[in-house]
């Protein structure tokens, strides 16, 4: 803050004018309500609302029935198909049991396999660029810097298998909500999302914040110096890259893993057979909808 000051008290000098000289000393006043404020109170403040609201969207979620109630056959939540090809409430509920748990097995296992590529592959990544990073610049940054990598790498791997969990959890949930109405399918779709991108927000929020005041006092009065300060800031950068590491690998293992399965079932389930869409006797339809969960 000592640096900020000298600035704006340069400034009210210069424009010593009646209406510029107002207008300066407003941002030089505002400058000091705002040191006044306690930054690490906000970040956590932030971070423990975000996981509030993370675990109340969750509780909402876990509340929705994923069976159909106990009634005749007229009962207007099961499912029509079902009922016009006189199924019974027992069939129904085993079939969706049956489905979600084939989706939630494909799904989480396709993601574990995934997160053993991606390890493997920070572990790779962080060994190479931090040995060229440390003959390029010196080792201390490539050790603070690959760190930051792999710290975002594990935040992200984190929020990705919360995101994972949750909606196959929904699935069921959500399809039984929209037999009743639309709106309450949307709500409680809604609500699920709501925890992987509350989830993504305040984690990364915590793990960098945590990390920037780490560093902080890693560097401690070196960063009056306003090269250390940048290079602290460099070093903190590697959180990004890990974090997108992550998003790269799902989104593209993922989308190709979906695609593969959509066009393997269209073909196979259409063309060879003359089944429905989405028939769930074609393999490659679940291999489709565990694609869409990644």
């Amino acid at each position: 803050h000592g640096q900020k000051f000298p600035r704006a008290i340069r400034t009210m000098e210069f424009y010593n004018g009646p209406m510029l000289g107002r207008a300066a000393t407003a941002v030089a006043t505002t400058t000091a309500d705002a040191a006044s404020v306690n930054p690490a109170l906000v970040l956590a403040v932030a971070c423990v609302m975000g996981f509030l609201y993370t675990g109340y969207c969750a509780w909402v979620t876990a509340q929705a029935p994923n069976q159909v109630a106990k009634g005749n056959e007229g009962d207007k939540s099961m499912p029509m198909s079902a009922e016009a090809n006189g199924a019974n409430v027992n069939e129904i509920n085993m079939r969706l049991i049956k489905y979600s748990c084939l989706i939630q097995n494909g799904a989480m296992g396709f993601l574990k396999y995934e997160y053993i590529c991606i390890a493997i592959f920070a572990v790779l990544f962080a060994g190479l660029a931090g040995s060229a990073l440390a003959y390029l610049t010196s080792a201390e940054r490539a050790v603070l810097t690959m760190f930051a990598y792999l710290l975002g790498t594990g935040t992200s791997m984190l929020a990705g298998w919360v995101g994972m969990a949750i909606a196959v959890f929904a699935n069921s949930r959500v399809a039984l909500k929209c037999y009743s109405t639309l709106a309450s399918g949307f709500n409680l779709a809604l609500n699920a999302g709501a925890v992987m991108g509350f989830t993504i927000m305040s984690l990364a929020l915590f793990s960098l914040s945590v990390l920037a005041y780490a560093y902080s006092a890693y560097f401690g009065d070196k960063l009056n110096d306003q090269a250390e300060m940048k290079k602290m800031f460099e070093c903190l950068a590697g959180f990004g890259l890990g974090a997108s590491t992550v998003a790269m690998f799902g989104r593209v293992g993922g989308g190709i893993f979906t695609k593969a399965a959509d066009v393997g079932a269209d073909i196979a389930g259409k063309l060879e057979q003359d089944w429905d869409e989405d028939d769930p006797r074609n393999p490659a339809v679940i291999a489709d909808n565990v694609g869409d969960n990644v």
